[in-house]
C-alpha cells in the first residue's frame, strides 16, 4: 500500500512542477513582450475552432507598413479591433490579452505551489510511517 502512496506522491510532484514551469513560462513570455515595447492596433481577420479551442487570427502593422499575422486563443470578450503588444525583434510573438496571460500564469504557479507543498507533506508522512 505504501508503494501506491509513493507513486501518487510522485505523480503529484510531477504535476506541480509542470504547472509551476508552465505558469512561470507564460508570465515570463508576457512580460518580455510587454518590455519590448511594441504596440499597434490589430484587427481580427479570422476565427476558427481547433479541437476544443477557439482561436482568433489577428493582423497588425509594424514599421514600413509591414503586416504581421498571428493566432492565439480567443479572448473572453470578442471585439473586432484590439491593442496588440508585440516583440519588436520577433513580431510573431504577440498578444492581445496580456493581463489575462499573466492571470493564467499566476493561477498555474499557484496550483503548482499547492501540489508541490502537498507533496512535501506526503513525503514527511511517508518518512515518519
Amino acid at each position: 500500500m505504501a508503494d501506491l502512496r509513493e507513486l501518487g506522491t510522485l505523480a503529484l510532484l510531477v504535476v506541480g512542477l509542470v504547472c509551476l514551469f508552465l505558469g512561470v513560462k507564460m508570465i515570463w513570455r508576457t512580460v518580455s513582450i510587454y518590455r519590448s515595447g511594441g504596440v499597434s492596433a490589430g484587427m481580427v481577420v479570422g476565427k476558427r475552432v481547433h479541437r476544443e479551442d477557439a482561436l482568433v487570427t489577428v493582423r497588425f502593422s509594424i514599421a514600413q507598413n509591414k503586416h504581421v499575422q498571428f493566432e492565439q486563443l480567443a479572448p473572453l470578450f470578442h471585439r473586432r479591433e484590439y491593442k496588440v503588444l508585440y516583440d519588436k525583434v520577433n513580431p510573431q510573438r504577440a498578444t492581445i490579452t496580456p493581463r489575462l496571460n499573466v492571470l493564467y500564469g499566476l493561477f498555474l504557479v499557484g496550483f503548482g505551489m499547492l501540489f508541490i507543498s502537498e507533496t512535501y507533506a506526503n513525503v514527511f508522512s511517508i518518512l515518519t510511517d
